[in-house]
């Protein structure tokens, strides 16, 4: 846990730092970067966990298959369908400056319900806040870096079996974006947890007994994206392309009675993704602050330690959603998600509502 106290060591003396410097006179505006932000495509990295997400809820339908696969007729891969509905809150507050940089409090809310038809329900809660900073001199005035401390609770629930996954974690991210251009510009983050849990299964024997094992596991997950933003179709493009990584490692463990308990994967899980996407959207001029868009995206697994029994490598998913955005400071957003694997064997559909309130 020293990396922890390392960060939150980091974050107090930031916050310190914004708090005890007066306010400077900046040459270019808070209001002018926050422009920058959104027309570039960097407000939209700050705010979403949705790649981070999409890569967790993978790794759960690899899990189901092979489960499912095991315990059915040998004659191939059972097909996984799941569900989810999301709901996530962002904001990026100004708490002061000093004569270098600009400091935000940043504050990331998400909850997930995630089910697999009558096989598995689960649900996720997040909650990351930290500090952003901008420089405000130099060269790069239209950038930011930062670093936030999670706090994460997981419950999982297969319903084909009597049996349960719970647990939390805490870890911190780090995370910075910078725009290079009137056309492009640069994101990545990387992020570390360490979750602990339990998981629980009543066996099938005559006395149904209650077998348990506790759960270590280092998640880290880090992401790198180059973005290309423009006028077009009198709308607004943004292509972004990037690597998108997940590595879990677990500690061996003992059930409670006396046998080692092992993931259906060994003791490592590795995903890693190359995506590429479209996003188009178009203000709609009859509706006041309202914006529709939709999004294509296509990504191939490069690594995967999952796949034993689902070969499913490349992946097309849509998104198409509605925005009002009533200020500056607040948008409203709420998009349909459609993720299928291209030979069928994979697919998630849900919804997702985002909430953004800079500036308060």
């Amino acid at each position: 846990m020293n990396k922890l106290g390392a960060s939150f060591t980091f974050l107090v003396i930031l916050l310190n730092i914004s708090l005890t410097e007066s306010f400077a006179a900046e040459s270019f505006s808070e209001e002018e970067w926050r422009q920058g932000l959104g027309a570039s495509g960097l407000r939209r990295s700050i705010a979403l966990d949705s790649p981070l997400g999409e890569l967790l809820t993978r790794s759960i339908s690899y899990r189901m298959s092979s489960m499912l696969t095991e315990s059915a007729d040998p004659g191939g891969p059972v097909p996984v369908g799941s569900s989810s509905s999301i709901i996530q809150f962002n904001s990026v507050a100004s708490i002061g400056s000093n004569d270098n940089y600009g400091f935000f409090l940043k504050t990331t809310a998400r909850h997930v319900d995630f089910e697999i038809s009558d096989k598995f329900n689960a649900n996720a809660k997040r909650l990351d806040f930290g500090i952003l900073a901008r420089p405000l001199t130099g060269k790069s005035k239209s950038s930011f870096f930062g670093a936030s401390l999670i706090f994460e609770e997981n419950n999982g629930r297969p319903t084909m079996m009597d049996s349960s996954r719970l647990g939390d974690g805490l870890g911190i991210r780090f995370e910075a974006g910078k725009i290079l251009s009137k056309k492009w510009s640069v994101s990545g983050k990387a992020e570390f947890l360490d979750w602990t849990g339990e998981k629980k299964i009543r066996s099938m024997n005559m006395d149904h007994q209650v077998v348990s094992n506790p759960i270590e596991n280092e998640r880290i997950y880090a992401n790198f994206d180059f973005i290309r933003s423009s006028p077009l179709l009198n709308g607004r493009g943004n292509w972004r392309s990037g690597i998108h990584y997940l590595s879990n490692r677990f500690e061996r463990s003992i059930n409670s009675i006396g046998r080692p308990a092992s993931e259906p994967f060994g003791n490592s899980e590795r995903l890693g993704i190359v995506r590429t996407g479209f996003l188009q959207m178009w203000p709609n001029t009859k509706l006041k602050d309202t914006t529709f868009y939709l999004e294509v995206m296509a990504d191939y697994e490069f690594e995967n330690n999952m796949n034993k029994y689902t070969r499913d490598s490349v992946t097309l998913s849509s998104k198409a959603g509605v925005a009002w955005v009533p200020s500056p400071s607040g948008r409203f957003q709420l998009e349909w998600q459609s993720f299928r694997g291209q030979k069928g064997r994979r697919s998630r559909e849900g919804i997702m509502l985002i909430i953004l309130l800079d500036g308060f």
